[in-house]
């Protein structure tokens, strides 16, 4: 039953759990798409789970490049911009959680401006 309420809410491809309350696009990762990825952080206790934003920029083997963006604001969840050092790195297909609808601003001082929609509030982001 949980499985099947999973693929219902959140499409069929990832078969780990995720927040289903969030809409992913429902599509596979293409180059070019913003996704979140999940990744997990040591801590001197224990570990946690942390989510990241970033940009497909190739696939190689059972892993994507991806350019990792970082938050423009820390109390905004759903806007997101290009480090002035390119942070990228490649992580295994199965970190990826899902394809986030992205929106680019509609003028020229906005336009390295990526926002999703609808914002990231339920995760854990840095």
């Amino acid at each position: 039953m949980r499985s099947a309420l999973r693929k219902a809410c959140c499409g069929v491809r990832p078969v780990r759990e995720r927040p289903c309350e969030y809409p992913f696009a429902e599509k596979e990762v293409e180059v070019s798409d913003f996704v979140l990825v999940e990744l997990e952080v040591e801590g001197k206790r224990e570990s946690s789970k942390v989510y990241y934003v970033g940009k497909v920029l190739g696939t190689e083997g059972g892993k994507y490049n991806i350019s990792f963006l970082r938050s423009k604001c820390v109390y905004v969840k759903d806007t997101f911009v290009f480090p002035d050092i390119e942070d990228e790195q490649e992580v295994e297909k199965h970190r990826v959680i899902g394809v986030l609808v992205a929106l680019k601003g509609s003028t020229k001082r906005q336009s390295n401006i990526i926002k999703i929609n609808p914002p990231l509030t339920a995760f854990n982001m840095r």
